[in-house]
C-alpha cells in the first residue's frame, strides 16, 4: 500500500460526498481511504457507509461519543498501512492529480517528512485566492517560530517517521495539534511544499477550526512557544516572550516602544541562531522581517515619524535588514 489517507469526520454531511469523490477520483489509485466518523449526528455514517459499500478501498472508523480530532486522527495513524499518510478534510476539495504529485516528489526527496502545498482558499462570502507556504525547509523551520509553515489538510507524511519516532497528535495542544506535530517531525526530517494549489480549502460558517483566545488558549501556545524557543536555544525573557507572544496571536498594534523592543528581540533570536542553528540564520532574517513589517503597516498606535522612517528605511527595501537592525540597536 502507497498512501493512507485520513479523513476525520464530525457532522459533516453538507459537503462530505464532494470530499470523498475527490479522493476517489485521484489520478494517483494505489491508496486506502480512512474515514472515521467521530460521532456525527447528522448524515454523516450514512454517507460514509454508502461509499464503503461501492469502494473497498475505503475503511471506516467510528467513535461512539464525539472524542475530539487528535484522538479521532490517532485511531487513523495506528491502523494506517501505507508508506506515505495524507490528510484530508471533510469539507475541502482535492485536486484529483494531488496524491500523484506528492507522491512523485516524496518518492525523489527521502530527506522529506512533511509535504504540504500551496491552496485555493474559496467558500462562503469569499473572493478566492492562493494561500502561499514556503519551499525551503530551513524556511519553513524560521516560519515555525511563529505560525505553522504547511496546511495541516494539504499535506502527506512519510510514515516511517511517524512509526519510528512514535509520534501522535497530542491532545494537550487541540487546537494547534497539527503545528505542534511538524514541530516533532522537524526534529528528524525536513519540511516542504510543492508551488501549486493542489488542494481547496473552504471556508465556511459551520467550521471546527475557528480558535477561541481563551485562557488555556494562551497557556497552550505559551507552553508550544517556550518549547520552540527552548529546542532553537534561543534565549528571552519574560517580557520578550509576551511581546512575541501578542505578534503570535495576530496583535499587531504596536507603539513606538515595543517596536523597538520586538527589533531587539529579533536581532537577539539571529544572534542565538547564530550559534545553535547558524543554517536558519538567513532564513529568520526574512521571516523577522516579514513580521516587523506586518507591524509597520498594521499599527495604528505607531508615532507618525516613526511609521515613516520604518516604512521608507525597512518596508520599502531601502536599508537591507542587517543594517537596518544596527541602525536601530546600540
Amino acid at each position: 500500500m502507497k498512501v493512507s489517507v485520513l479523513m476525520p469526520v464530525y457532522n459533516g454531511a453538507l459537503y462530505l460526498q464532494e470530499a470523498i469523490d475527490s479522493i476517489l477520483n485521484q489520478t494517483f489509485k494505489d491508496f486506502e481511504l480512512i474515514i472515521i466518523d467521530d460521532g456525527s449526528s447528522d448524515d454523516s455514517l450514512k454517507i460514509i457507509r454508502m461509499n464503503a459499500d461501492k469502494d473497498k478501498r475505503i475503511v471506516v472508523l467510528e467513535n461512539k461519543q464525539n472524542s475530539g480530532i487528535c484522538v479521532t486522527l490517532n485511531k487513523g495513524l495506528d491502523i494506517a498501512k501505507g508508506e506515505y499518510i495524507a490528510r484530508m478534510d471533510c469539507d475541502d476539495i482535492s485536486e484529483l492529480n494531488r496524491i500523484e504529485k506528492q507522491v512523485c516528489f516524496m518518492d525523489k526527496h527521502p530527506e522529506i517528512g512533511v509535504l504540504g502545498s500551496k491552496m485555493r482558499v474559496f467558500g462562503e462570502s469569499v473572493n478566492s485566492y492562493i494561500f502561499d507556504f514556503d519551499e525551503d525547509w530551513k524556511l519553513c523551520i524560521a516560519d515555525m517560530i511563529f505560525a505553522t509553515c504547511v496546511a495541516h489538510p494539504a499535506v502527506i507524511i512519510r510514515s516511517k517517521i511517524i512509526q519510528k519516532y512514535k509520534l501522535r497528535y497530542d491532545d494537550k495542544f487541540r487546537g494547534m495539534e497539527d503545528y505542534y506535530m511538524w514541530w516533532q517531525i522537524s526534529k528528524y526530517a525536513k519540511i516542504s511544499n510543492i508551488q501549486e494549489s493542489l488542494l481547496n480549502y473552504r471556508k465556511h460558517s459551520n467550521q471546527v477550526t475557528q480558535k477561541k483566545i481563551d485562557d488555556n488558549y494562551l497557556n497552550m501556545t505559551t507552553l508550544f512557544l517556550n518549547e520552540r524557543l527552548n529546542d532553537l536555544r534561543i534565549s528571552l525573557d519574560e517580557n520578550q516572550k509576551q511581546l512575541l507572544l501578542r505578534y503570535i496571536l495576530g496583535d499587531f498594534q504596536f507603539n513606538d516602544a515595543e517596536i523597538y523592543s520586538f527589533i531587539k528581540i529579533s536581532k537577539k533570536v539571529l544572534l542565538d541562531l547564530k550559534k545553535s542553528r547558524s543554517e536558519l540564520v538567513s532564513s529568520a532574517k526574512l521571516v523577522l522581517g516579514k513580521a516587523i513589517s506586518q507591524i509597520v503597516i498594521c499599527s495604528k498606535k505607531l508615532s507618525y515619524p516613526r511609521k515613516f522612517y520604518y516604512r521608507k528605511a525597512f518596508v520599502m527595501g531601502c536599508m537591507p535588514f542587517t543594517w537596518f537592525l544596527k541602525s536601530r540597536i546600540h
